[in-house]
C-alpha cells in the first residue's frame, strides 16, 4: 500500500525485442544441460520481474548519482528502510501474431503451444544450446571451462507493465527510467559481456493518472488488464526519450568495423549444413547456425530455421588474448624474464581486469570480481541470395601414416567453411573516461588489437592454424573520432 500522498500513478506497456539471444538462467538443474531457461507455468520463456528491476536500478544509480536510487527503488537499510514507488510486471512472451502469452493455457487453448510454430519453437527444453570452451595460453580448454548454455532466438519479444507512484504529474524519474531502455548498457540474463540479453524498444504504451480525480481514476480502472491491450495509453515516441541524461564522461564509446572475411572461416560447431548435398555425407564440422525470428510490419512473426551465427565470445577470447601479449610488450615483461611462465596468470594484470573484469574471489581472497568493461553483440546473418556453393566451401582433411603411405584410421574428415560475406562489428567502452581505463599502456595495446584485427593479423574462429579466420577493414570509426584511443599515444 502506497502512502497517501503518492496519488499520481504513471502506467507504461513496453514491448521489448531481443536483438541478441536471451538466456535467464532458473537456477535449476536437471543434469542434462548446465543452464536451464526460466519459464512461466505454460512452460514458455519469460522474463522475471526481479530481472527488470535489478537491471534498471543499477543503471538508475550508475547515470543519475543523485540520490534518488533509494527513494525511487527503495531502500531494506535498518533504520531508513523505504517502500519501492516503481513496480515491474513479469515480461509475457509474444506469440507468432504478436499478442503476449497471459495466463495458464487450458483446454483448447492450449493447443496453440503446439499449433503456433513460435510458441513451439520456444517451448522446447533448449531452443538454441550454445556451446562454450574457455582456452588458455596454450591453445587447449582450460580447467572447468567447457561448459553449455540455453539460450532463445534472436527476436523474441515481450512485453512488461511499469507503474510509478508519485506526487507529480510530471515525475522527472518516469522520464528517466523509461529513457534508460534505450541505454546500450540496459541487457537482461546471463552472458551480457559475451553477447546475450541485448534488446531494443518496440513501443512503449503510457500515461499517467490522477486518483483523486474521479474522471481519471476512472479512466485508470477501466484500464484492459491484458499487456497487450493499449487502449487508454498513449503511443510514446522515441524521440521524446532520446535525450540524454547521462555525464558526457559517462557516455559509452564505440567503435564500429566491417569485416570481410579474406578466405575460409568458420565459427563453431554447428548441426546443420549451409549447403546439404542430395546423396552426399555432411561434412563433419559445420559452420554455426541457430534459428532466428524476424517480424513483419503487420506484427507477424516467422522462424527462420537457419542463419549463420556469429558468437562474440570468439572475437572476445582472440582480442583478450592479443590485449595481453600487446599490453606486455608495452610493459616490457617477457617470457624469458618470468621466474614461473607456466603459473603467470595474465588475468591478474590490472589493465586486464580493468578491461575484461575478473571473477568473484578468483584468487581466494574474497574478491567481489567486476563486470568488464567491453560490450560486443552476438551478430546473426541471413543466409545470402546467392547460391550456396558461391559462399559454402568444403574441405576435405586426412593425416597420413608415415610407415605405411596411407590414411591414418579416424583421421580422414571434412569441414564446411564459409568465404565472401562481409559482417559488421561493434566494440562498446563503458566508462572509458573513469580512471582505470586512462592507462596509456592499456589504450595503446587495445589501438594495436583492432589494428591488428582490422589489418588481418588477428585470426577469428576455427582453423587459424591452417589459415583459415582472416579478416580485414578498411571502415574502422570510432564515435569519438578517435581522441580517447589516441590519447594513449603520446
Amino acid at each position: 500500500m502506497m502512502p497517501a500522498h503518492y496519488f499520481y500513478l504513471h502506467v507504461a506497456r513496453v514491448c521489448l525485442e531481443s536483438r541478441t539471444g536471451l538466456s535467464i538462467a532458473s537456477g535449476l538443474s536437471e543434469g542434462g544441460y548446465d543452464v536451464l531457461l526460466v519459464r512461466d507455468a505454460n512452460g514458455l520463456p519469460t522474463i522475471p520481474g526481479t530481472a527488470i528491476a535489478g537491471v534498471l536500478r543499477h543503471l538508475y544509480q550508475r547515470t543519475f548519482p543523485d540520490g534518488e536510487t533509494e527513494t525511487l527503488f527503495g531502500t531494506e537499510t535498518k533504520g531508513d528502510e523505504l517502500l519501492s514507488r516503481i513496480h515491474f510486471s513479469w515480461g509475457a512472451v509474444h506469440d507468432s501474431h504478436n499478442q503476449p502469452i497471459e495466463g495458464l493455457l487450458l483446454g483448447a487453448e492450449a493447443d496453440k503451444l503446439e499449433a503456433d510454430p513460435l510458441l513451439r519453437l520456444l517451448a522446447e527444453p533448449q531452443p538454441v544450446l550454445r556451446d562454450h570452451v574457455r582456452i588458455n595460453h596454450r591453445g587447449a580448454a582450460e580447467g572447468s571451462g567447457k561448459f553449455d548454455r540455453g539460450t532463445l532466438p534472436p527476436g523474441c519479444r515481450f512485453t512488461l507493465e511499469l507503474l510509478l507512484w508519485s506526487e507529480n504529474e510530471n515525475d522527472p524519474c518516469w522520464e528517466r527510467v523509461l529513457s534508460l531502455l534505450y541505454s546500450p548498457l540496459f541487457r537482461l540474463g546471463g552472458a551480457v559481456r559475451r553477447g546475450l540479453g541485448a534488446f531494443k524498444v518496440v513501443s512503449i504504451h503510457e500515461n499517467r493518472f490522477n486518483l483523486k480525480d474521479t474522471e481519471q481514476f476512472n479512466r485508470f480502472t477501466g484500464l484492459h488488464r491484458s499487456l497487450g491491450s493499449s487502449e487508454g495509453l498513449n503511443l510514446r515516441s522515441k524521440d521524446a526519450l532520446s535525450q540524454c541524461f547521462t555525464a558526457p564522461e559517462a557516455v559509452p564509446l564505440c567503435v564500429t568495423m566491417t569485416l570481410k572475411g579474406e578466405d575460409f572461416w568458420r565459427f563453431g560447431q554447428g548441426r546443420v549444413s549451409f549447403n546439404p548435398e542430395i546423396g552426399r555425407k555432411p561434412p563433419d564440422q559445420l559452420p554455426l547456425g541457430i534459428p532466428k525470428i524476424t517480424w513483419s510490419d503487420d506484427g507477424q512473426a516467422r522462424v527462420v530455421d537457419l542463419a549463420i551465427l556469429i558468437p562474440a565470445s570468439a572475437i572476445k577470447g582472440a582480442l583478450a588474448h592479443r590485449f595481453v601479449f600487446h599490453l606486455l610488450r608495452y610493459e616490457g615483461r617477457f617470457l624469458e624474464e618470468m621466474e614461473t611462465p607456466d603459473t603467470f596468470d595474465p588475468r591478474s594484470l590490472k589493465a586486464v581486469q580493468s578491461l575484461f573484469g575478473w571473477a568473484n574471489d578468483t584468487d581466494g581472497d574474497g574478491s567481489q570480481g567486476r563486470v568488464g568493461r567491453l560490450l560486443m553483440d552476438d551478430l546473426t546473418l541471413d543466409l545470402p541470395a546467392r547460391k550456396p556453393r558461391h559462399w559454402v566451401g568444403r574441405l576435405t582433411h586426412n593425416s597420413i601414416d608415415r610407415f605405411s603411405g596411407g590414411v591414418r584410421d579416424g583421421a580422414l574428415f571434412t569441414e564446411e567453411m564459409l568465404f565472401d560475406l562481409s559482417w559488421p562489428f561493434t566494440l562498446t567502452i563503458i566508462d572509458p573516461h573513469r580512471e582505470p581505463l586512462q592507462d596509456p599502456n592499456l589504450k595503446k595495446a587495445l589501438a594495436d588489437v583492432l589494428d591488428d584485427l582490422a589489418t588481418g593479423q588477428l585470426s577469428l574462429g576455427a582453423g587459424e592454424s591452417k589459415g583459415h579466420g582472416i579478416f580485414t577493414s578498411d571502415d574502422v570509426t570510432w564515435s569519438d573520432g578517435g581522441q580517447w584511443i589516441n590519447g594513449g599515444r603520446s
